[in-house]
């Protein structure tokens, strides 16, 4: 299947201060598999009808209205 990375592009040289952040929303077409990995933060999924890998270093992790397989895991962080 076909894979995908999304990550943002910030300006050389920016730093990003506590507090500040950053959200992004991905649309899947219904029936594909779904995996994201984050460093800091929230992972919430919505209504994805396929298996789901959801991983973040130091974040927590929200799944609702999944149906499929739902593989999670955190650090510091709830799910």
């Amino acid at each position: 299947g076909d894979r995908y990375r999304i990550a943002p592009r910030l300006p050389e040289g920016t730093l990003v201060a506590p507090g500040q952040r950053l959200d992004m929303v991905i649309l899947v077409p219904l029936g594909h598999a779904v995996s994201v990995h984050t460093e800091r933060g929230l992972i919430e999924s919505r209504g994805v009808r396929a298996d789901i890998e959801l991983r973040s270093t130091a974040g927590d992790i929200a799944v609702r209205g999944t149906q499929g397989s739902v593989h999670a895991e955190t650090g510091p962080g709830s799910i």
